[in-house]
C-alpha cells in the first residue's frame, strides 16, 4: 500500500523490479530508486544483461563499492525513492 505523497511509476524497468521483488522466494523486498547521473559516467559502472535475464530484460547497472563516492558526487538530482 502506498502512503500519501508516494507515486507509482509504471515503466518497463520498474515492472521488472516489481516482478523480482514480489517473487515468493524474495518476499516483499522491492524498492525502486531513481538516480540521475551524467550519461558518460555510466561507463564507470558495471552493466550486465546476464543477471536474471528472464526478469531484468533491460539489463542491470551495478555500482561497485569502490565507485560509490563517484556516484554520490555525480548525482544530478539526488537519489529518490519512486516505489517501496
Amino acid at each position: 500500500m502506498l502512503g500519501a505523497g508516494w507515486r507509482l511509476y509504471v515503466e518497463p524497468i520498474h515492472a521488472e523490479a516489481l516482478d523480482f521483488g514480489t517473487h515468493p522466494i524474495i518476499g516483499d523486498a522491492t524498492a525502486i530508486v531513481k538516480a540521475t547521473v551524467p550519461k558518460p559516467l555510466l561507463e564507470a559502472f558495471e552493466f550486465s544483461r546476464r543477471i536474471d535475464p528472464f526478469i531484468f530484460k533491460n539489463g542491470v547497472v551495478t555500482v561497485p563499492g569502490s565507485k560509490l563516492d563517484l556516484l554520490n558526487k555525480s548525482l544530478l538530482d539526488g537519489i529518490k525513492t519512486v516505489f517501496q
